[in-house]
This record gives C-alpha cells, sequence and structure tokens, in this order.
C-alpha cells in the first residue's frame, strides 16, 4: 500500500488525545502497531422503559 493507512489512523488517534507508536513484533517477526485512547466516565444510562413513560 502506500501507507495512507497509517497516517490517516495517526490523525484519528491524535485528534482524540490519543497516542500510537510501532514496536517490533515478539520474535522479531514483524510490527506491532499499539495506540492509547484517553477514557472518560460514562454516566448511567437511563432504563428504557423509563425513558418510553417519561
Amino acid at each position: 500500500g502506500t501507507g495512507l493507512g497509517l497516517a490517516i489512523s495517526r490523525q484519528i488517534v491524535e485528534y482524540l488525545g490519543g497516542r500510537i507508536w510501532v514496536e517490533d513484533a515478539p520474535g522479531g517477526r514483524g510490527a506491532a502497531f499499539c495506540l492509547t485512547l484517553p477514557v472518560r466516565p460514562v454516566a448511567t444510562p437511563v432504563d428504557a422503559s423509563a425513558r418510553a413513560t417519561a
């Protein structure tokens, strides 16, 4: 390929506040692409039956 997938992935990950990098795969067979993304707590979802009666 042209490598565009990696460039696009990097832009998305960095836009979301994360980090992306490459490491040698275990045993020296290829590469491992790693990423981290920040996580924010999610509010508890409203019960579907409660929403239907609101």
